[in-house]
């Protein structure tokens, strides 16, 4: 048997601030979005105004109809909306439904800064 005394569970890092945790997944789904639609750094540019004037579930229907389906995607499983988030939005009880606005515009500040990087950032790589 060894004399050494045993280790200590390791601490768990700090844990991160929601604002951080959102930046994390804005980051991602930023370099997803850049990727898999042209359109993607200006949408993200304009989905706030219309979520302000219009309201989240307008602007989810907007971005459906539209076929603006990585981003409409991306806010539906971020703000945990469901398989069917038209509906779970008209349902939503009006304090929810402003927690969830304002959920997507915080999460819409980070990847409206990291679709213009990232998408900068491809174009050069492609123009050289």
């Amino acid at each position: 048997m060894s004399s050494q005394p045993a280790l200590a569970p390791a601490k768990p890092g700090p844990q991160l601030s929601l604002d951080q945790q959102r930046a994390q997944c804005a980051w991602r789904a930023a370099g997803a979005g850049v990727a898999e639609d042209k359109d993607y750094a200006k949408l993200t540019k304009s989905v706030p105004t219309l979520i302000m004037g219009s309201g989240l579930l307008q602007t989810m229907a907007y971005l459906r109809i539209k076929k603006h389906d990585v981003l409409f995607g991306q806010l539906a499983r971020e703000l945990k909306l469901g398989d069917d988030p038209i509906k779970k939005l008209v349902e939503m009880d009006p304090a929810t439904y402003r927690a969830k606005t304002e959920a997507a515009l915080a999460l819409l500040r980070w990847l409206r800064h990291f679709a213009a990087v990232i998408a900068k950032d491809a174009k050069e790589e492609t123009h050289g």
